[in-house]
């Protein structure tokens, strides 16, 4: 998997790196761009920070881990740093990792959390996206059903991991390699269990990340604006739905090369031209690493204070 994700990596930057040798104007953008709009778009990845660390401080509830708000903003802080520098989504592996020393979660439970985590954050931008495109769209073309198709998928499925009980079972086998693993998966449906069976946990995880959802969405909106162009609202609700599920895939470090993808790809949905959207992915970015201060100095006073 690392070599994949290296060798994917290494694809997307020499297609980038080409692009830019041969289109150095692209860069221009940043002339322009003024110290408010930077402070203001840090500001917002700031509070979308302080969310991730509430959501993940609600979601342990369930396992009756209570979690400070230090903690909080720790775990939010190495979630965002390993996603955006590491491949395969590492930033949630060290979240998970944390959990496991800091509460001793079990690894099973540490599974439900992740996965919960995931069914959540696939509903809330499926039902974004599928509204979107339904919206904006003026003809039923493959793109569109294709998209259609995918979120409708997602939604379906979601709802009903979300409203399913998993039933725990026990079966006893004469290898024991075998009971390890029907014991590993049945934690793991009690895990999901724990969360799913308590209401007011889900409406408010929900809660948390559909406000999320909204700031990303207002960081993308204050970008266009930035650049100029002339913008409908529901098509950049679709963009942030596509921007959003191509970062959880997270193949390569920040999902580089793959949000670009799935953005370009659905150029003719969003509205806005190659030249546009290159601008607004690379802002982007841009803002992504000098952000990536903040968190990195969150951890190394979180670190410091747990060696003194």
């Amino acid at each position: 998997m690392k070599k994949f994700s290296l060798a994917i990596t290494i694809l997307f930057l020499g297609i980038f790196i080409n692009y830019f040798l041969n289109n150095p104007s692209i860069f221009d953008i940043f002339q322009i761009l003024s110290l408010n709009v930077i402070f203001l778009l840090v500001f917002i990845k700031s509070l979308t920070l302080l969310l991730n660390g509430l959501f993940n401080k609600t979601l342990l509830q369930a396992f009756d881990a209570n979690m400070n708000n230090f903690d909080s903003l720790y775990v939010g802080s190495i979630t965002y740093l390993g996603n955006l520098f590491l491949p395969a989504r590492i930033g949630g592996s060290l979240r998970l990792i944390f959990f496991n020393k800091r509460f001793k979660i079990k690894s099973s439970y540490l599974v439900s959390i992740f996965a919960y985590f995931l069914v959540i954050a696939i509903l809330i931008n499926s039902i974004f996206g599928i509204v979107s495109v339904l919206l904006i769209s003026s003809s039923f073309d493959i793109t569109v059903f294709l998209w259609t198709l995918l979120n409708l998928f997602f939604v379906v499925t979601t709802l009903y991991l979300l409203i399913n009980k998993f039933k725990i079972g026990k079966k006893t086998y004469s290898l024991k390699i075998i009971d390890k693993i029907l014991d590993f998966i049945k934690d793991s449906k009690d895990g999901w269990n724990r969360i799913s069976n308590i209401k007011r946990l889900n409406l408010n995880l929900l809660t948390i990340y559909t406000f999320n959802y909204l700031l990303f969405l207002v960081e993308i909106l204050i970008i266009i604006y930035f650049v100029g162009e002339n913008f409908y609202f529901l098509n950049i609700v679709f963009y942030n739905s596509v921007s959003v599920i191509s970062n959880l895939i997270g193949i390569t470090p920040g999902s580089l090369g793959i949000k670009e993808a799935f953005t370009l790809l659905s150029q003719d949905l969003i509205g806005l031209s190659f030249d546009n959207l290159i601008e607004i992915l690379l802002i982007e970015r841009f803002i992504a690493i000098i952000f990536s201060i903040i968190p990195f100095i969150i951890m190394l006073i979180y670190n410091k204070k747990q060696i003194n």
